[in-house]
């Protein structure tokens, strides 16, 4: 009978290099922390950040003209828009310096306190600062959301996140509408409450978060 040929020394050398690698790599998986349960909180907030964001976008403004009026309540867009224009490098900027879950956290809070003031506090000034608040974090918000979201290295983070807030804004417009019937304050305090869940969920991802997190090692 023939002996089996052994393969080349070239093919066992990668072979052992293949199961070393491999083996690395779950050695690696084995020490890291799973960060599924930051990932989940992260999820749920900025799933009730699309319903807050959508409730504010669509009735926030008509609720500024109809209080105020005249060229503020017709320029509130403008507001937001000109707001909104910076926002997005301040919070990058701030985001090279402080920990994201934490300026997340404080977007959030932010954009509530904007959302409620137009039904808290009539007047010019707190539907401006409403407006000045709405506009410098919405965009924040989701910068700064997305890119925890890929920190984690979830697979699919910013699918999933993105799928959550847009079911957030399928949700946001059904459950505010029963509250159209006097105005637009109750709709605009849901939309606030919405947003202040959204910041306690953020609030549970800042818990022993890992800033630091090596590269996700696969296996050749």
């Amino acid at each position: 009978m023939r002996r089996a040929r052994r393969p080349p020394h070239g093919a066992r050398l990668a072979a052992r290099r293949a199961v070393r690698r491999h083996r690395a790599a779950a050695t690696a998986r084995a020490g890291r922390p799973r960060t599924h349960r930051w990932f989940l909180a992260l999820l749920v907030g900025y799933t009730f950040e699309g319903i807050g964001y959508i409730i504010a976008g669509t009735f926030l403004v008509a609720a500024v003209q109809q209080d105020v009026g005249g060229r503020l309540g017709g320029g509130a867009w403008v507001v937001v828009g000109l707001a909104a224009l910076p926002s997005c490098a301040m919070w990058t900027h701030l985001a090279r310096r402080w920990s994201r879950p934490a300026l997340l956290l404080a977007s959030l809070t932010i954009q509530a306190a904007g959302i409620a003031l137009p039904a808290l506090l009539g007047g010019a000034l707190p539907a401006l600062a409403s407006a000045v608040l709405f506009g410098a974090t919405f965009m924040g918000v989701s910068t700064i959301a997305l890119s925890i979201g890929s920190h984690l290295q979830v697979p699919r983070s910013v699918a999933l996140l993105t799928a959550g807030y847009s079911i957030g804004q399928i949700l946001g417009p059904l459950l505010a509408a029963p509250l159209l019937q006097h105005g637009y304050q109750q709709a605009l305090l849901l939309g606030s409450a919405m947003v202040v869940v959204a910041a306690a969920a953020s609030a549970a991802v800042c818990v022993r978060y890992p800033h630091h997190l090596s590269p996700l090692p696969t296996p050749a």
